[in-house]
């Protein structure tokens, strides 16, 4: 799930909130080279994500989804 930019402080804590809200978890947020958190989710949440205005796309990986955006 990556953000679309702006990304902002807000997008971070909207992002966590909507995360906890869905029943996953914020697992790591990445503040230097560049902005992104991992989180995980449930399955049958991972599509009320897509529709999320600072979602751009989303991306498993092993451990759940990773929320990546440059900048």
């Amino acid at each position: 799930m990556a953000f679309k930019p702006p990304v902002t402080e807000d997008t971070f804590k909207q992002a966590r909130a909507d995360v906890e809200a869905a029943g996953g978890k914020v697992t790591y947020e990445f503040r230097t080279a560049f902005k992104a958190i991992l989180v995980e989710l449930p399955e049958e949440q991972i599509k009320t994500f897509t529709v999320k205005p600072y979602v751009d796309f989303m991306e498993p990986d092993k451990n759940g989804i990773s929320c990546f955006t440059e900048g």
